[in-house]
């Protein structure tokens, strides 16, 4: 079910270019900026408990949300409500831990795009807006620590919604680097390792396009 290289996804909307992740449950279609947004950013600057490895906890959480209201309020009887998951679900080592979450390891991880409320008290967020969720990444062509040239890929390194437990007193979330591998970043990183966001949004149900979905005829709203 990898996809690697989508050449048919493209939206135009909103001023901005967009790729389709895909059609979720409820019929909506979700979609995710192929720009950021953002100067390079921490997760978060607080790293005292797992609570912070979440979104809902997070400081990019209020830049996106800001970003929504400046950049697509006049845009918002398109955009459906979405059903986004921080649900802890993938870490990279046996040696992580993850508050009262048991996490897998990413080599025995079955993707899903099934979410719950996990044992820490965190999973479903329902908003407007969001980011792209560790399962996305990988149904789209990623993987931890392979560099590989699908659609998400970019060359810039950017945030998912996915934590990724605790390596100590390290506190690390799961972001799309640089070369399009999924990786787990500290959420307090610095310097070089600060990542950029990339917006989701879901449009409503039966929303009408003209256009053939390339990158030089988009699927523009009617």
């Amino acid at each position: 079910m990898r996809r690697i290289n989508v050449e048919n996804n493209y939206v135009s909307f909103a001023g901005q270019t967009w790729r389709i992740v895909r059609i979720n449950e409820n019929g909506t279609v979700r979609l995710v900026m192929n720009d950021t947004i953002s100067s390079s950013l921490k997760f978060t600057s607080t790293m005292n408990d797992y609570r912070n490895m979440y979104y809902t906890n997070s400081e990019v959480k209020s830049i996106l949300e800001k970003w929504y209201t400046d950049n697509l309020q006049d845009y918002d009887d398109k955009i459906e409500i979405g059903t986004y998951c921080e649900q802890a679900k993938v870490k990279t080592s046996n040696d992580f831990t993850s508050g009262n979450v048991s996490m897998n390891i990413y080599t025995s991880y079955t993707p899903s795009f099934r979410c719950k409320t996990d044992l820490n008290g965190y999973g479903i967020v329902n908003s407007k807006i969001g980011l792209i969720s560790y399962d996305e990444g990988l149904y789209a062509g990623g993987y931890y620590s392979k560099g590989s040239n699908y659609y998400l890929n970019t060359k810039t390194a950017n945030w998912t919604m996915s934590p990724a437990g605790i390596n100590g007193t390290t506190i690390r979330g799961w972001g799309i680097s640089s070369i399009g591998e999924l990786w787990d970043y500290d959420v307090d990183s610095s310097g070089s390792y600060r990542l950029y966001l990339k917006p989701v949004i879901n449009l409503k149900v039966n929303t009408q396009v003209i256009g053939t979905g390339t990158s030089t005829d988009p699927y523009v709203l009617k």
